[in-house]
């Protein structure tokens, strides 16, 4: 699994996000450990929860999201497109932030269908109160076709090519 930070843009603390899955937290020690590093740290942290995951849950994970919310942590649903459910799942675990799966990311330019599901993704995500993130960006040109249609959080994989010196601060304001 990889993690990722941003900054946020409706805090001044930078954010951590950290996928899990229903195996993990059932195993309990690493998510006990990230919890105990969590409340440490000056880092806000996001567990991401994938949408199949949460909608198959057994109740472990939405207890564990109510617990990590308690202790100032948020939750985000990844891989957001597989199940018709994302009005039900987002509601359910109060997750800040929408992951959209790479295929609805990949086709936001080139498909009607893709557009559609990301205006009624908009407007749940008004109603709802989360925000959504669009994934696997491996384009620049991308980024233009998703401003277009209101995304503004994006998570890539190459954008540009590297500087000589790569530096990433995420608690800096630039």
């Amino acid at each position: 699994s990889k993690v990722s930070g941003e900054k946020s843009v409706t805090s001044d603390r930078s954010e951590l996000f950290v996928p899990i899955s229903l195996g993990t937290v059932k195993q309990g020690k690493l998510m006990n450990a990230l919890l105990k590093l969590a409340l440490k740290s000056s880092l806000r942290f996001t567990f991401e929860i994938t949408e199949l995951e949460a909608k198959n849950d057994d109740g472990t994970l939405i207890k564990f999201a109510t617990f990590a919310r308690k202790h100032d942590c948020n939750i985000a649903i990844s891989n957001v497109g597989v199940t018709n459910m994302v009005d039900e799942i987002a509601d359910r675990y109060c997750a800040k932030y929408v992951k959209v799966n790479r295929e609805l990311t990949d086709s936001i330019s080139t498909s009607n269908e893709a557009q559609h599901s990301i205006e009624k993704l908009k407007t749940l995500g008004k109603s709802k109160g989360f925000r959504i993130i669009a994934t696997h960006i491996d384009e620049a040109s991308l980024i233009a076709n998703l401003w277009s249609v209101g995304i503004q959080l994006i998570q890539g994989n190459y954008i540009q090519a590297p500087d000589q010196n790569l530096t990433y601060d995420f608690a800096s304001s630039g």
